[in-house]
């Protein structure tokens, strides 16, 4: 079960000499075997043992009983199994008695429940979390302007954002005013492009910049660019971003053509190779067009 015997399996054993007693027959093999009519894997089933030992010594009824508690976030069918991956304390019945304070929380901040559940079904780890902990990040939210109706759109999107470390979330926020935005703006970037501030500055986002550097856009550009299309800063390089500067060039276009483009139109750069080909020749005169008459300021 636990894919190896090296010292993940001595640990179990240490922390729980009693699984020793356990039968394979009558507990074992119908836990396991339970575990995976929800979803979870027999793969997987290692990881869910390590990071949450006492299911070990759970019987099926009362399992059956901690997933039935998950049906106050509205989770159904495999969503059981997902959320059991992500963060298999949630059969813990304390991370459950949780949900409620949680719910209070979020209901005194005017996010509605539903919206609430789905955030939980998506990160889990939030049952994990005292209220505290969330008022701390909410409360940055609020710096920036994003509260209610706001602060449901980045929980749904990004709802690992509010473990973050309140100091790790400012490193971003100073990131982008150093960029030349102010609060009101960045709070704007949260809403649409939550996953920005969970990422890293030196590996992702000012590598995002010296991309956008290498073909003609630069600094002063960069407040356009970003507020335009934020999503590009949690593009991937060789994956997404280069491939389409490719193709752009592979259809006539200089690449001062595209860091003109980019700095009037930068969801340029959003489109896939596929919505591009589809305008074949008359992409050219598309972009053009784009550029000269559509997006001008």
């Amino acid at each position: 079960m636990v894919g190896r015997a090296d010292a993940s399996f001595r640990f179990l054993v240490e922390s729980l000499p009693r699984l020793l007693l356990l039968s394979v027959e009558s507990h074992l093999k119908p836990m396991v075997e339970f575990l995976e009519s929800i979803g979870v894997r027999q793969g997987s089933l290692g990881k869910v043992l390590l990071l949450f030992p006492p299911i070990i010594f759970c019987n099926i009824e009362e399992i059956k009983r901690k997933i039935s508690a998950l049906e106050k976030v509205g989770a159904v069918d495999n969503d059981v199994g997902k959320m059991v991956l992500k963060y298999p304390w949630v059969l813990s019945t304390s991370i459950m008695n949780n949900y409620e304070q949680i719910l209070s929380f979020f209901n005194a901040e005017k996010v509605p429940k539903m919206d609430v559940d789905r955030a939980i079904r998506r990160w889990p780890h939030l049952l994990g979390c005292s209220t505290s902990k969330l008022k701390l990040m909410v409360d940055q939210f609020g710096e920036l302007g994003v509260g209610n109706k706001k602060l449901a759109k980045v929980i749904i999107k990004s709802p690992h954002l509010l473990l973050q470390r309140p100091q790790e979330f400012l490193k971003i926020v100073t990131f982008l005013e150093d960029l030349g935005f102010n609060q009101g703006t960045v709070g704007e970037i949260l809403c649409r492009c939550p996953e920005i501030f969970a990422t890293s500055i030196e590996r992702t986002l000012k590598r995002k910049l010296e991309f956008l550097a290498g073909f003609g856009v630069y600094g002063d550009h960069f407040p356009r660019v970003i507020k335009k299309y934020p999503e590009l800063l949690v593009s991937d390089v060789e994956r997404t971003l280069l491939p389409r500067v490719n193709y752009l060039m592979e259809i006539g276009l200089s690449q001062r053509d595209i860091a003109f483009m980019v700095r009037r139109f930068s969801p340029l750069l959003g489109y896939s190779i596929d919505e591009i080909q589809k305008f074949d020749l008359q992409m050219v005169h598309f972009l053009e067009l784009v550029c000269s008459r559509h997006f001008v300021d």
